[in-house]
């Protein structure tokens, strides 16, 4: 009975392991191929894809809010729990 139930251990870890295998070889991205057909990129190009991402970019006062926003949260979840609301100077 022993013998039967370490059989059947090692089928499992075998039938596992090929596919835990398979598994991963087909998860696994191609190498990316070269495109010649591309043309290449002239400075005009390359322009108007710099305005593009200007555009769209969010300002850099976006973060500085952000991590006020937080701080002042933080405050008033600091002043909450202790129940000190003075202000000190």
């Amino acid at each position: 009975m022993a013998d039967a139930n370490w059989i059947r251990s090692v089928e499992l870890l075998v039938v596992g392991a090929l596919l835990g295998g398979l598994f991963v070889s087909s998860r696994q991205h191609s190498a990316a191929l070269a495109q010649p057909d591309n043309p290449q990129a002239n400075p005009a190009t390359l322009q108007e894809d710099v305005a593009h991402l200007k555009d769209i970019a969010p300002p850099n006062s976006h973060p500085m809010v952000e991590v006020g926003m937080f701080a002042a949260n933080l405050w008033f979840a600091e002043r909450s729990r202790t129940g000190r609301w003075q202000i000190t100077i």
